[in-house]
């Protein structure tokens, strides 16, 4: 969808299945949690215990709430879909562990504790060996420009865009298109995914000289999106994880952050999809 517009790119493959729900309807009224329900594998990954925030379980709670999307979308339409949940394991205790476990053994949802982004990347081009490729993959996380943060401020976490626990434009690229179905989509919900390098605190007049300057860059959901040719949405500026305490997904957050750039008059933040492959 363009989040200008409000119109859809493309047209979906099964569109015949929901000719009386219009296009908002049929993601929830939020295009952000769109499900697509044709496939066999959906995917959630989380990072590391939000030690930035006050509720430090931010993200585990997040992708509970997207779990429980993707398993009354599954019940629903009546596929054969599986549940993988990887998560970081960086600062969470024996109890919060724990706790994770007997919640996805009760989901009937498969739970992988996972260490660094090569774990990740590992476990993800794993799934090109199997039948069970990628429909959904989505993604609960911290985030710098152009970087998903999954140990941000987490024991060991350094401050580069080497770290071990980071997916940006240095590493992005080992994931294998193969683990993806034709119809797979990503949704990052990480601060910044669609924010290019070195827009951090920039300063634009408009909202349009933002998205033409973005345009002309490269961000990180741009690179995953060509990375794994399937869309990606992400987000320009902040991600708001407000709404998680009341049982919803994080919506957009505003301005603000060392990490984020500044628009005149512009108080929310964008969601950008990319779709189409850039030649």
């Amino acid at each position: 969808m363009n989040p200008v517009t409000s119109l859809w790119y493309g047209v979906d493959a099964l569109i015949e299945k929901y000719t009386t729900i219009g296009s908002y309807v049929y993601c929830s009224s939020n295009p952000i949690v769109f499900i697509d329900p044709d496939g066999n594998q959906k995917v959630v990954v989380t990072g590391g215990r939000d030690n930035h925030n006050k509720n430090s379980m931010n993200f585990v709670e997040a992708s509970k709430i997207q779990i429980k999307d993707y398993i009354k979308q599954i019940k629903q339409n009546g596929y054969n879909e599986t549940l993988n949940w990887l998560v970081f394991d960086l600062d969470y205790n024996f109890e919060d562990k724990e706790n994770m476990k007997k919640w996805a053994k009760n989901n009937n949802v498969k739970l992988d504790f996972i260490a660094n982004s090569s774990d990740l990347i590992k476990k993800i081009n794993s799934y090109s060996q199997t039948s069970d490729l990628i429909t959904n993959l989505s993604v609960f996380s911290h985030g710098t420009a152009s970087n998903i943060a999954f140990g941000y401020e987490n024991t060991g976490y350094e401050y580069t865009l080497n770290d071990k626990t980071s997916i940006n434009h240095l590493n992005v690229y080992q994931l294998s298109k193969k683990s993806f179905a034709d119809n797979a989509m990503i949704h990052l919900y990480s601060c910044n995914s669609a924010t290019p390098r070195g827009f951090e605190g920039k300063y634009f007049q408009s909202r349009k000289a933002l998205i033409n300057a973005v345009d002309r860059g490269r961000s990180l959901a741009e690179d995953l999106h060509n990375a794994t040719g399937v869309p990606v949405w992400g987000t320009i500026r902040r991600t708001d994880y407000s709404p998680v305490v009341n049982g919803q997904l994080p919506k957009l957050g505003g301005m603000g952050g060392d990490n984020s750039p500044f628009v005149k008059g512009q108080t929310k933040a964008i969601y950008v999809r990319y779709g189409k492959k850039r030649n």
